[in-house]
């Protein structure tokens, strides 16, 4: 049996133009928000009376600040660039205005 070789090359010329590839900090932001979003719907359903939504609310909390603790920590060791830095308290921000629109109301 013969076995066929694959050769993999990538260079930076072939990749120009193309969308540029998502790092894995960028991939935390992206869930640190979601989990965020995902904690105030639950949050807002459980004070209407959802039991179910009153037993996930607590973890999406505490998967929110893994997450966050995770980022301020590559924050301190310079591992992120300027733009996900403003994306994390970008983030908050939106979050803590949601919230306090919601107690206005």
């Amino acid at each position: 049996m013969k076995k066929n070789k694959i050769a993999i090359k990538a260079t930076s010329e072939e990749n120009k133009g193309e969308i540029p590839i998502k790092n894995k900090w960028d991939n935390y932001l992206d869930d640190y928000k979601n989990y965020l979003e995902e904690y105030r719907i639950q949050y807002e359903l459980s004070l209407e009376g959802s039991l179910i939504s009153l037993s996930k609310y607590p973890y999406m909390k505490e998967r929110a600040l893994v997450i966050y603790e995770r980022l301020i920590k590559a924050k301190n060791r310079l591992l992120l660039n300027k733009k996900q830095i403003n994306n994390i308290f970008k983030i908050k921000m939106k979050f803590i205005e949601s919230c306090h629109i919601k107690k206005q109301q």
